[in-house]
């Protein structure tokens, strides 16, 4: 029997807790949505820092130490996305960030005092922590030497990756083992892909849609609000007012990054110079925090970039058209554009015209490296991209140049064989509810649960 700690798998996924239960799992502690048992507990309240449960022991100074020393930064910049998110949802105000300081050092107890009170051997994740708290929980399970099982949507139908760490994401064939039979699809050697998932987030223009309708709603409510407040109901008026100016904060921010947008962007793009495709990821999302690792912030990578090109080079720029304004605020801008060789393309500029005319693609772990690839353009990773181990792929690691990366030429069969390779390390199922809407099979929660539970059982087998 092997004592557990999970992190997700709930909603059409929580047969899966029952499954290993009767498969040698110990579930001493589960974290999910909606908490309905004695050992569950709500992974909403601790990112939020709400109801928070008891401390059943402190962890020694020495792991809180070592833990802030490296990954406190990490666990505030998670946080800054819970903040944004929540403000862009809800219309609630940002976060501060002294409280976030604090209930990073109090969850390293809470989890901590978990893990040990129940003598967890295992701490396994639905996805890659990537929201805060599930980071805490990640970060304390390796400071304790504890193995820790993560769980991951990739791009392919009802497929999924399951890793140690965060870091074998970037080393897949060195790191995990082949646990399923090779997908035997053919890779067809074009740029374009059909990312059905690109369609799951809304761009700039459908928030402003959104933003401008809560407005409208909330200003038809005048009458019903001064009449609220004749009869003292002020609290409930308080809360009215505070989205109504979060609401207005939210609609001047955007304004101003769309306006900021158009100004740096330059209107013809010469497809005839020596160029590097830098497309920009979505933010806040998980191919930057955490598969970024210390790439998270973008403009790092674009400097380091700026710094190995020839001086006849220019990097070409193109925002991500899902972006909004969280994370893009004017000063990012403004301090991209101060690089010498970044031009900001259009974003109503195709994306594979830009990497057919490119010298490479560079990227910190986009899915734009894997459409390269498979086309025959080579690509500079600065994460822990899935696809790293394939041909063509150079990870950044302080180069000093590029001319390794001008120089060579994918060989297509090679490619096709080594994603075969890979592939054996894609597991059966959806962890990711979102993927299931966009699959052209019909998806049977029972056999999901199934596959998913043996695979968990077979790689801790392999790991143990």
């Amino acid at each position: 029997m092997t004592n557990a700690v999970i992190w997700g798998f709930d909603g059409p996924n929580k047969e899966i807790i029952n499954i290993l239960k009767n498969r040698g799992f110990n579930i001493v502690a589960h974290f999910l949505e909606k908490p309905t048992e004695a050992n569950e507990y709500s992974y909403s309240d601790l990112h939020s820092g709400q109801n928070l449960p008891e401390i059943f022991l402190k962890a020694p100074q020495k792991i809180k130490s070592k833990l802030a020393e490296l990954f406190l930064k990490d666990y505030l910049i998670f946080n800054i996305r819970q903040s944004n998110l929540e403000y862009a949802e809800l219309g609630n105000k940002r976060r501060d960030s002294f409280a976030d300081f604090h209930l990073f050092y109090y969850l390293i107890d809470v989890f901590y005092g978990i893990i040990k009170k129940n003598d967890a051997k295992l701490v396994i994740f639905s996805n890659l922590p990537h929201e805060g708290a599930d980071f805490i929980l990640y970060q304390v399970a390796q400071a304790l030497e504890i193995k820790t099982i993560l769980c991951y949507q990739s791009i392919f139908d009802n497929r999924l990756f399951m890793i140690n760490k965060l870091s074998d994401m970037g080393d897949l064939l060195n790191t995990v083992p082949a646990l399923e039979e090779p997908l035997n699809i053919t890779i067809k050697k074009e740029f374009e892909k059909k990312l059905q998932y690109m369609d799951m987030v809304e761009d700039v223009n459908q928030h402003r849609k959104k933003i401008l309708k809560k407005i409208t709603n909330i200003r038809k409510k005048t009458p019903k609000i001064l009449w609220k407040l004749l009869r003292g109901k002020t609290t409930s008026v308080n809360t009215i007012l505070i989205n109504y100016a979060c609401a207005l904060l939210r609609l001047k921010n955007i304004d101003e990054y769309s306006d900021t947008l158009k100004k740096c962007e330059t209107a013809d793009i010469d497809f005839t110079k020596k160029f590097i495709y830098f497309p920009l990821h979505l933010q806040p999302e998980i191919t930057t925090t955490p598969l970024g690792g210390k790439y998270y912030d973008q403009i790092n990578a674009l400097e380091k970039l700026s710094e190995i090109l020839p001086d006849d080079f220019k990097i070409y720029v193109k925002e991500n058209p899902k972006q909004n304004e969280l994370m893009r605020p004017k000063e990012f801008l403004a301090r991209m554009m101060s690089i010498k060789n970044v031009i900001m393309a259009p974003i109503k500029t195709n994306t594979y015209d830009l990497t057919k005319n490119c010298q490479f693609v560079a990227t910190i772990t986009g899915t734009a490296g894997w459409e390269a690839i498979t086309g025959g353009k080579n690509v500079l990773t600065f994460g822990y991209a899935w696809y790293n181990n394939l041909p063509g792929v150079f990870k950044f690691e302080e180069r000093e140049n590029v001319s390794e990366i001008l120089e060579y030429k994918i060989n297509h069969d090679e490619l096709q064989q080594k994603f075969n390779e890979l592939s054996k390390r894609l597991v059966r199922g959806y962890v990711d509810k979102e993927f299931i809407n966009y699959s052209d099979q019909p998806f049977d929660e029972k056999e999901n649960s199934a596959s998913i539970a043996a695979a968990l059982k077979k790689f801790w087998q392999n790991n143990n």
